[in-house]
């Protein structure tokens, strides 16, 4: 039971984080787009509401949703996230699918709607990195046999964000994976 409790405020103390993280991301955001949002579309406040309906909200719902997902699931479906990912990330090459902005070509448009398949992608290389890392057989100590294929395993990820060109998302995915 002393487990349990532990547990539980180490749950708050991390979700209290991601609570102050998203409120300093809300004020950067009033700060940076503030003047142009009010001179565009004359509220002030026009991309922060536009990011609390459409990113914010979704993002606590799904969060409470995904929460419930014993991690043995994760681990299990991370195969099928990884291609899934890099079906996504080959897409964007499909010419009428894919769509090039600013001279990168990573955003897919499909019935109207774009997104960056390269968002998807950084969940995947997450959740397909911890399911081989975590694997009870594989020898971290030793880098050629314990690090070097997982490296090898999810070099096509980020070959795919390389040739879009998208160096920040990549530079991202990195760091996410170190």
């Amino acid at each position: 039971m002393a487990t349990l409790s532990i547990a539980k405020k180490a749950d708050r103390k991390f979700l209290s984080y991601i609570f102050l993280w998203l409120l300093v991301g809300l004020v950067v955001l009033i700060s940076a787009s503030g003047p142009s949002a009010y001179e565009k579309f004359g509220d002030t406040y026009f991309f922060v509401k536009r990011q609390i309906f459409y990113g914010l909200i979704p993002g606590i719902i799904l969060f409470f949703v995904l929460a419930r997902v014993k991690y043995e699931h994760w681990r299990k479906w991370s195969w099928l996230f990884y291609f899934g990912a890099l079906g996504l990330l080959s897409l964007v090459f499909v010419p009428g699918i894919g769509v090039e902005l600013n001279g990168s070509r990573s955003w897919l448009s499909i019935f109207g709607y774009n997104f960056q398949p390269a968002e998807m992608a950084k969940l995947a290389l997450i959740v397909m990195a911890a399911a081989l890392l975590a694997n009870k057989k594989r020898d971290l100590s030793d880098w050629q046999n314990g690090l070097l294929p997982v490296l090898i395993i999810l070099a096509p990820i980020f070959v795919l964000v390389l040739f879009q060109p998208d160096v920040g998302t990549l530079s991202i995915m990195v760091v996410i994976l170190f």
